[in-house]
C-alpha cells in the first residue's frame, strides 16, 4: 500500500488513474523557474481535485475561476466545504526547486498549553527534538518568545515548519529561576516513541505502557522493538498514551493495530476508506496483518485528549469491534476522515478524500470519541508516571472500575491548537 504519492491533473479527473510503484514515501517535486507557471499549475491541480476526488465535491462551487487567484491558499479556502471540512490544506514546500525523494517533518518538537489566566506552559516535548536537546521539558512555563511576553496569540509561532528558524525563549521550570534558551527548528530525526514501560497489575498480570507521538513511517522500527519487549514480558494489558498524537499514515496505524491485536484472522478488517460516489471504486478495506511480535491482550486503555486525532482515533475505533477498549482523559478531536498527499509545483496539497469507518461500518465520531472516564491532565505529573491518567488506567485494570471522580485541585492547561496530521493514503490500491 502506498502512503504518499502525487498525481497530475489528468490523474485526478480519471478514476482509473493509479499512483507510483513504490510503497515508501516517494514523490517528485516538479522543477520550476517561473513562479507564475508554478501558481497556475498548482491552482489547476487544486481546482481539479476539489471538483473530483474531494470527499465533498458535490458542494464545490462551480463559479470559481482558478486563473484569478495569485495565492493557492485563497483558492482552496474558497473551494472547501466549510461546514464539514476543517482539515484540507496547502502549504509551500521548503525547497520548491529541488528534486527530492522525501520531505521530512521540521519543527521544534514542543507542544504548548495555556491556563485560563493566559500563562503558557510546555505540556510535551518530543524526545530527541531541538526543544528536548535544549532542555525544555513538560511543566516549564514559557515566559517570553524573542523578547515578547508569551501569550495564546503568539505561542503558535513555535509550531512553525520552516527549517532553521531561530527563537530566543525564556522559560521557567517549577520552583526554579528563569533561564534563556536559544533553539532553532530542524528536521525531526526522531522515532516518535517517547516511552516504553511494563507495569505490574498483579502478581501474574502486567500492563505495557506506550507513549506514542505520531503515526509516521520512521516510528515503525521503534514500535516493533516496543512490542518485542512487551511480548517478552508477557503483558496482558496495554496502556496506550495518545493524548498528544495528532495522527499520521494509514499503513503505520495498520501496523500498530496489528501489533496490538495478535488474535487477528486473515479476514479481519481494521478500518475502511469510503470515497465520494464518483470515486467509490477506490473504497477499500485495510486489514490487520500478521506480526511476529504482536501481543495477545485482554484489555486496552487509551489515554486521550483534545489533541488525539485522525490515526489515533482510528486505532480506538478500529479495535473496538475486536477488543475491550476504554479511554481516559478528554473527548478526542473528532477527525473521522483522511486524505491524499499531492506534492507538485513546490507545494504540498492535502485534500480530504475519504471517510474512515470500522469493520462494522461505523464512522460516527465527527464530534470526537468521548472519554469513558474524564480526568484532567496534570502538568505536575510526568508523562508515564503511575499517577494521574496512567494511575487511573492502572486502577481500572486492577479493579474493573474507574476511581471516584474528584474535582480538579489545580487549574487545567488546555493545549494550544497545533497543526493536525491528516490520516493519509493514496487513491491507488
Amino acid at each position: 500500500m502506498k502512503i504518499l504519492s502525487y498525481f497530475f491533473v489528468a490523474c485526478i479527473l480519471l478514476a482509473s488513474c493509479r499512483g507510483g510503484k513504490n510503497d515508501d514515501e516517494q514523490f517528485i517535486l516538479v522543477d520550476g523557474t517561473d513562479p507564475e507557471e508554478e501558481v497556475e499549475g498548482i491552482n489547476d491541480l487544486v481546482s481539479a481535485a476539489m471538483e473530483g476526488v474531494y470527499l465533498w465535491s458535490e458542494y464545490t462551487p462551480e463559479d470559481v475561476n482558478p486563473s484569478l487567484y495569485d495565492n493557492p491558499s485563497d483558492l482552496l479556502s474558497d473551494l472547501k466545504y466549510r461546514p464539514l471540512d476543517r482539515w484540507s490544506y496547502i502549504r509551500e514546500l521548503p525547497t520548491a526547486n529541488a528534486r527530492l525523494s522525501t520531505v521530512e517533518e521540521v519543527g521544534l518538537g514542543v507542544i504548548l498549553g495555556a491556563l485560563p489566566n493566559g500563562q503558557i506552559f510546555v505540556i510535551h516535548t518530543l524526545k530527541g527534538s531541538p526543544a528536548w536537546e535544549a532542555g525544555i521539558r513538560r511543566g516549564d512555563r514559557l515566559v517570553s518568545i524573542n523578547g515578547q511576553a508569551a501569550t495564546v496569540n503568539n505561542g503558535g509561532v513555535l509550531y512553525t515548519r520552516t527549517l532553521g528558524e531561530s527563537f530566543t525563549l525564556t522559560v521557567q521550570a517549577l520552583e526554579e529561576e528563569e533561564k534563556t534558551i536559544e533553539v532553532s527548528t530542524a528536521t525531526l530525526d526522531i522515532d516518535y516513541v517517547s516511552e516504553v514501560r511494563v507495569l505490574n497489575i498483579s502478581e501474574r498480570k502486567k500492563a505495557g505502557y506506550l507513549l506514542y507521538d505520531s503515526f509516521r513511517s520512521r516510528s515503525i522500527n521503534a514500535l516493533n522493538k516496543a512490542f518485542e519487549y512487551f511480548q517478552q514480558e508477557g503483558i496482558s494489558y496495554l496502556i496506550l498514551d495518545l493524548r498528544y498524537n495528532g495522527g499520521g499514515e494509514v499503513r503505520v496505524a495498520q501496523h500498530l493495530a496489528s501489533l496490538i491485536y495478535g488474535q487477528a484472522k486473515d479476514a479481519d478488517v481494521f478500518i475502511t476508506e469510503t470515497y465520494n460516489e464518483r470515486f467509490k471504486e477506490n473504497n477499500k478495506s485495510i486489514k490487520f496483518t500478521s506480526q511476529s511480535n504482536s501481543v495477545m491482550l485482554e484489555h486496552i486503555v487509551v489515554i486521550t485528549g483534545v489533541e488525539t486525532a485522525s490515526a489515533s482515533e482510528a486505532i480506538i475505533h478500529g479495535l473496538r469491534p475486536y477488543l475491550p477498549v476504554k479511554t481516559i482523559g478528554d473527548t478526542t478531536h473528532g477527525k473521522n476522515v483522511g486524505g491524499v498527499v499531492y506534492r507538485e509545483f513546490g507545494y504540498e496539497f492535502v485534500p480530504i478524500t475519504f471517510y474512515v469507518k470500522n469493520s462494522q461500518g461505523n464512522g460516527d465520531y465527527a464530534e470526537g470519541i468521548p472519554a469513558d472516564y474524564n480526568m484532567p491532565d496534570y502538568l505536575s505529573i510526568p508523562l508515564g508516571e503511575e499517577r494521574g491518567r496512567v494511575g487511573a488506567a492502572l486502577d481500572y485494570l486492577k479493579t474493573g472500575i474507574f476511581p471516584l471522580a474528584r474535582k480538579a485541585d489545580q487549574e487545567q492547561v488546555r493545549p494550544l491548537a497545533q497543526p493536525f496530521t491528516i490520516l493519509v493514503d493514496t487513491i491507488a490500491n
